[in-house]
């Protein structure tokens, strides 16, 4: 395989790859605004109810 082929694969691939991280990183910083604080300390609350039921079994 000649090596400009290869530095074409390879960069198409780190860009796509930069692109779906800088995607995934924004929607999840938009969908993180959308919860109030009461919602996600209520949410963490339930994760150590199931753990301390975990450990009690």
């Amino acid at each position: 395989m000649p090596s400009a082929t290869w530095m074409t694969w390879v960069g198409s691939i780190s860009l796509g790859m930069s692109a779906l991280g800088l995607t995934v990183y924004v929607f999840g910083r938009r969908s993180a605004h959308k919860v109030s604080q009461e919602d996600a300390l209520a949410h963490l609350a339930v994760f150590d109810l199931d753990k301390a039921e975990g450990e009690a079994k």
